[in-house]
This record gives structure tokens, sequence and C-alpha cells, in this order.
């Protein structure tokens, strides 16, 4: 797959240009929330959270300590 390049100035102008009444998509993010987003430097706290799925080594899988945990978080978390 080839490596797509986004630019801050595209992803600004995608954002501002957004329709605050459309309906939100399947992360339940409304627009108005992403829209908003460009005028203050403060990440959502509701944006930190994440499930911690334990994953198993190998090994036993009755003993706690041969799994590692990964967080699953939101994709707007995550750098690109």
């Amino acid at each position: 797959m080839p490596s797509i390049k986004v630019h801050r100035n595209d992803v600004f102008h995608a954002l501002a240009g957004l329709n605050p009444r459309k309906a939100y998509g399947p992360y339940r993010v409304l627009r108005i929330v992403l829209k908003n987003c460009l005028s203050t430097p403060t990440f959502p706290s509701c944006w930190k959270f994440a499930y911690i799925q334990p994953v198993p080594k190998k090994g036993d899988r009755s003993n706690p300590s041969n799994y590692f945990p990964k967080a699953l978080i939101s994709c707007l978390s995550k750098k690109i």
C-alpha cells in the first residue's frame, strides 16, 4: 500500500469547512467538536480514554504474568 501524505493545512481547511449541522460518523464525534478543536490547544479528556486488552504471550494462559496489555484508543487520539 502506498504511503499517504497529509499536510497540516489540508487538515485545517477540511475541519474548518465541516458543516456542524450534519450527523456524526461511526465514532460519534460531533463535527462541532472537531471544528472547535481548531480554536483551542486543549485535547478533550474523553479522548484520553483507552480500553486495555490483555494479549497472551507464549506459555501458560492461566498465569496472569503471561499477558501483556494492549491499549485500544480512539483513532482521533493517534498520532498520524
